[in-house]
């Protein structure tokens, strides 16, 4: 957690809000142990973090994208056999990755314009890395996957090397 927030900030991006589509269930009077029981308990098992990086003029991010401007998403994957079309693997081969998606702006959207409801949640994934792909809605948005394996963290000069990689897709607009 603490190298995406060190990824993040080098990147000149700001904590913007977080999905956790893994929680326990919110009533005491619904049984836990039904389906998806252990699940309900990993709640950050597939959790997104989302960071904006707004041009400096930019008074209302949240709401106003403005050419430039760009959406980092950080999904942990504990195990890569939890990526849709991965083939099964045993455990000991399996991966634990970070997968970064930047959803980059082109053309400066209309006023009111939210990064969550209106692009974020509306934008299909990229299914390979290094390619960017137009989203869906709005067509003046782009997005690009890179994915790191956790085990390069190991090296402390990590976090730089994941932002430095970052910047250099932004840059080729």
């Amino acid at each position: 957690m603490t190298l995406v927030n060190d990824i993040a900030r080098e990147v000149g991006a700001n904590y913007y809000s977080a999905n956790y589509p893994n929680s326990p269930p919110r009533s005491y009077n619904v049984n836990p142990f039904g389906k998806r029981t252990g699940k309900h308990f990993l709640p950050m098992l597939g959790a997104s973090y989302l960071f904006l990086a707004p041009s400096s003029d930019n008074q209302e991010p949240e709401n106003n994208p403005q050419a430039g401007d760009f959406l980092l998403e950080f999904r942990l994957i504990s195990d890569s056999n939890e990526l849709e079309g991965h083939a099964p693997a045993p455990a000991e081969t399996a991966d634990s990755l970070l997968l970064v998606y930047l959803f980059q702006v082109r053309e400066t959207l209309p006023q009111g314009t939210n990064w969550y409801h209106k692009i974020w949640m509306n934008s299909e994934y990229p299914a390979s890395d290094g390619e960017w792909h137009t989203a869906s809605a709005p067509q003046s948005v782009r997005v690009l996957r890179l994915t790191v394996n956790l085990a390069e963290f190991a090296d402390p000069t990590a976090a730089g090397v994941v932002a430095r990689r970052i910047l250099e897709c932004t840059e080729t607009k």
